[in-house]
């Protein structure tokens, strides 16, 4: 049960960060991170919060962007009390402009991994990454 009860809760951060990205541009996501965190998109790695925020900072400043990030199929392991490992497949809906947009395909698909750790009762990413298993298509862009 405390597994289950953990998959949960982590399966809800991870919607609580990608809830940040779609709906306020990222602003606050490199607050998930430990300080020295790293977010990983097929070997191109920021590392640190400074970093993090760059990356959103510099997509917000392109101009309006509408995307929607989805994480299907959740999958946890305990690696240790204070350490834990939440894969999912993250799918990325996403083009430039307002709503609405025109209805098109994910423009990636990606296994995503997230290293979690606990410390004070509260859990950070100490690394996130996504490794493009389908991309393409109108509106993908590269980190």
């Amino acid at each position: 049960m405390t597994d289950l009860l953990l998959l949960v809760e982590l399966h809800a951060l991870e919607a609580e960060y990608w809830y940040e990205v779609d709906h306020n541009c990222g602003r606050s996501a490199h607050n998930f991170y430990e300080s020295d965190g790293t977010f990983t998109i097929d070997g191109n790695v920021l590392r640190g919060r400074d970093a993090i925020a760059g990356f959103y900072r510099r997509r917000e400043e392109r101009g309006n962007r509408t995307a929607r990030h989805v994480i299907a199929n959740p999958r946890l392991t305990v690696v240790s009390e204070d350490h834990a490992r939440f894969e999912s497949i993250m799918s990325l809906f996403a083009d430039d402009g307002v709503p609405v947009l025109e209805s098109k395909p994910a423009i990636m698909i990606a296994d995503a991994t997230t290293e979690y750790v606990r410390a004070g009762g509260t859990w950070s990413v100490r690394a996130r990454t996504l490794r493009s298993i389908f991309e393409g298509g109108v509106g993908a862009i590269k980190a």
